[in-house]
């Protein structure tokens, strides 16, 4: 096992350790996490990541699954195609009848050997929440999926498993895993976003704000922080 790492109990009483994605190379921040119902457990899968994860960057084939087959999920396809990136990106989706879904959301695991990546491409943050910690799991590689077209400060960093769209604007933010920022929406710079958030089309954070994981800010909607509610206005 990698040394260096610490292995932690969550309330719940799972073991977790987080490990940094590319340690040999020292050039990126992205953070991976392996689960397990005991210390050695977590111990034995984070064997199994260094060569899992590896050898799906030396794959020729840099594949990727997107969870969810619906509106949001065709037009993250869009933007991982317009990438380059990606050999070949197909769908899961508890809609089997469509024909272009290979299978069911929780069956991901089958696939893991074609498609290293995977991406859950659903509105709802609950169950985002829930796929992620799946695909986390199955050790599946979750990109972050970065439109070109939007506008995005240099200082900005982008969790895992986050979609910024066509024509948002970001200062210098930190977004955490599995958000979504949709088309238009502007976010300030020194704002924080916590994991598992939704930012409709058109909705304004101002800079500085802190927004909490799992929260849900409407189209057009200007973000009010709890904190600035309580303050008298002048």
């Amino acid at each position: 096992m990698r040394q260096g790492f610490k292995i932690h109990q969550r309330k719940d009483g799972r073991w977790y350790v987080r490990y940094q994605k590319n340690e040999r190379t020292k050039d990126s921040t992205g953070y991976g996490y392996v689960y397990g119902k005991t210390r050695e457990e977590v111990e034995e899968r984070l064997k199994e990541v260094d060569a899992d994860f590896y050898a799906a960057r030396r794959s020729p084939s840099l594949n990727l699954l997107i969870l969810g087959a619906g509106t949001h999920g065709e037009d993250v396809k869009e933007i991982a195609q317009s990438l380059h990136i990606f050999k070949e990106i197909d769908f899961l989706d508890d809609n089997v009848s469509d024909p272009t879904v290979l299978g069911k959301c929780n069956e991901a695991a089958k696939f893991r050997a074609k498609y290293p990546c995977a991406f859950v491409a659903i509105g709802d943050n609950k169950i985002r929440d829930e796929y992620s910690e799946y695909l986390k799991e199955c050790h599946f590689l979750i990109p972050s999926i970065v439109a070109p077209s939007s506008v995005i400060s240099n200082n900005a960093s982008i969790g895992d498993g986050s979609v910024i769209m066509p024509q948002a604007n970001l200062g210098a933010v930190a977004v955490g895993d599995f958000c979504i920022i949709a088309a238009g929406c502007t976010i300030g710079s020194g704002v924080r976003l916590g994991n598992c958030v939704r930012v409709d089309s058109g909705a304004i954070i101002p800079k500085g704000s802190e927004v909490p994981d799992g929260t849900w800010i409407r189209s057009g909607e200007v973000y009010v922080p709890h904190d600035w509610e309580d303050q008298e206005v002048i």
